[in-house]
């Protein structure tokens, strides 16, 4: 369990590797004829992304702690209750363990919510865990050639997030 007031910062990831990579593909570059044409002068590039998600901190909604509707309120983590940074039941449809939580409120505030004192104010640390991350592959493919002497001439084909991979942000205020 994390301490409230100490946390991993916003912008904590544990992993953001790119890897580009440009490769020219030499075979039959400068063959005459149709195989020249049609075989030589491709290239292709690409770049991978690999990041895992930024820290999330859980909140609660309404104003169970009479602060006002607006304010960042924060549940109580259940007793006996662990929040990992990485969950090993997570799925797509439940990234955490939403039963380690429960509403909190504060001593004599209107509203539904558990107090525990010395104030009630909720004892969820903050970024507690981490959201999806994410995978992509950009891809680019080039064909370059020469028309004529002096003149060059190029047809590309470009692909972002090439083979369409999920993007599981963090959804706010669900």
């Amino acid at each position: 369990m994390q301490i409230s007031g100490y946390h991993n910062r916003i912008f904590d990831r544990l992993v953001a590797e790119r890897v580009p990579s440009a490769r020219e593909i030499p075979w039959l570059r400068k063959a005459p004829g149709p195989n020249g044409w049609f075989l030589g002068g491709w290239a292709v590039n690409g770049i991978v992304q690999l990041t895992s998600g930024l820290p999330v901190t859980v909140s609660q909604n309404g104003d169970s702690h009479n602060t006002g509707p607006s304010s960042f309120q924060r549940p109580h983590i259940t007793a006996g209750g662990a929040v990992d940074r990485v969950w090993s039941g997570r799925s797509m449809n439940r990234w955490f363990d939403t039963g380690a939580f429960v509403r909190s409120e504060c001593d004599g505030c209107a509203g539904e919510g558990l107090y525990l004192g010395p104030k009630g104010y909720g004892n969820a640390g903050v970024s507690l865990f981490d959201a999806p991350g994410q995978k992509t592959w950009d891809f680019a493919l080039f064909k370059e050639f020469s028309p004529r002497e002096g003149h060059r001439m190029q047809l590309r084909y470009e692909a972002f997030n090439f083979l369409n991979t999920r993007s599981s942000a963090p959804r706010h205020g669900r």
